[in-house]
């Protein structure tokens, strides 16, 4: 959650979103289950947009629950007819598939894996072979979110995040990375 909360901010910051009368309001889940993360999101939802970030790695261990989904389903207006594949859809599937208008609130997942990922990716570094498919085994996970963190903080080294961020990662540089990184694409409209 630490390295989205920097990130986040750094985005808001680079995107100058205070003087552009963005009222951001940032909830952080502190590692919450998905549950929790997509109810801050709803729970925002009469504000101009609404987004909950979740990292792939949720799942298969902490599933969003049929309660929340059926209250996701609501707010995207799912047609009874697509529900039961809508109930079952994977987690990492549901924005792309059942909300590509970005209804509120929208889904951003960090794939591969973890958020590191997308920040990894976002500074121009290459994810590691072993990271860039999910693996949904909990110990190969786990070494996988591992490797995504090692990595990132290997890139940053003993800078301070944010300083690292503005030195190694402007606007421009984002603007044409988020055309090939759908997440940090879908990160960017969302507070811009």
């Amino acid at each position: 959650a630490e390295d989205q909360i920097e990130f986040i901010e750094y985005l808001a910051e680079i995107y100058q979103i205070d003087q552009n009368n963005i009222n951001f309001k940032l909830e952080d889940a502190n590692g919450g289950y998905p549950d929790r993360i997509l109810k801050f999101a709803i729970d925002e939802s009469h504000r101009d947009r609404s987004f909950a970030w979740f990292d792939e790695d949720f799942e298969p261990a902490n599933l969003l629950s049929q309660e929340a989904r059926q209250k996701l389903a609501e707010y995207w207006k799912i047609e009874e007819k697509n529900m039961k594949d809508f109930l079952i859809c994977p987690l990492r599937d549901l924005q792309n598939k059942y909300n590509p208008s970005n209804k509120k609130p929208v889904i951003i997942i960090s794939q591969p894996v973890c958020s590191e990922s997308i920040i990894i990716q976002a500074l121009g570094e290459k994810i590691p072979e072993s990271c860039k498919v999910y693996n949904p085994n909990k110990v190969e996970r786990d070494k996988q979110v591992k490797g995504l963190k090692d990595k990132l903080k290997k890139i940053i080294g003993k800078n301070v995040k944010l300083d690292f961020y503005r030195k190694n990662l402007n606007k421009e540089i984002l603007e044409e990375r988020r055309k090939s990184i759908p997440a940090l694409n879908l990160l960017i409209t969302m507070i811009t």
